[in-house]
């Protein structure tokens, strides 16, 4: 809800929050929320290797790669 000085109000509701199920994320999306908040403790070529372990996770022999990656530097 927002209110003006005026007085004048505008309110809107978001039945489904973005990145709920009925409302998803791209996968665009979702990497820049990823790089927004693992920003401070990952660095840049960090978190591209981070995302691109977790994008062939299905194919990995193990996931012992990916977890050392989330590892702060």
């Amino acid at each position: 809800r927002l209110t003006l000085e005026s007085g004048e109000a505008y309110e809107a509701i978001e039945e489904h929050n973005r990145g709920s199920a009925e409302n998803p994320m791209t996968r665009d999306e979702l990497q820049a929320k990823f790089d927004e908040n693992a920003a401070a403790l990952l660095s840049r070529e960090r978190r591209r290797r981070l995302i691109d372990a977790v994008s062939n996770l299905e194919t990995a022999a193990d996931a012992a790669a990916l977890v050392q990656l989330a590892v702060a530097d």
